[in-house]
């Protein structure tokens, strides 16, 4: 339960190297409880999910991820935007970070290419574009609607 509650990054990463060797070579089945969503992602070839003491969700935790209807796009600018490009408004993007950063979702039948193509044609101050794929947290809060009984 919570094993690396409180623990140092030194301890927590032996124990999960400990825990790691313990199911590959040994076969052992592990049963965690964490609050910690990235390290659940890391560690865990399946994962339930639980809202108010439920088991709202269980599968893979890749199968999990792909349920997601989007990854996101951030663009990050060198001199703040104030307000969104009217050629970015329909990819319901938004400004973050005191106008820094645009996030934009992407959906899976969105291509990429297609949403970068339309950024760098507007001559912005771009600084740095990345792109991150759902994660469980992100699963986590679609599947518990933030929190709500399911």
């Amino acid at each position: 339960d919570e094993p690396t509650a409180g623990v140092d990054v030194e301890l927590r990463q032996g124990l999960w190297a400990f825990v790691r060797e313990m199911n590959q070579t040994m076969g052992t089945t592990v049963l965690l409880t964490t609050h910690y969503l990235e390290e659940a992602e890391q560690m865990c070839e399946r994962v339930a999910i639980m809202n108010h003491g439920h088991i709202i969700a269980m599968d893979r935790t890749k199968a999990l991820l792909e349920q997601l209807e989007s990854r996101n796009l951030f663009v990050h600018f060198s001199e703040a935007l104030f307000e969104i490009p009217q050629a970015l408004q329909k990819f319901s993007s938004q400004l973050e970070d005191k106008g820094l950063t645009l996030s934009i979702p992407i959906s899976k039948i969105q291509s990429t290419a297609d949403v970068l193509k339309v950024v760098t044609s507007l001559n912005l101050p771009i600084r740095e574009i990345e792109t991150r794929a759902p994660n469980l947290q992100e699963a986590f809060l679609k599947l518990t609607k933030g929190g709500a009984h399911a």
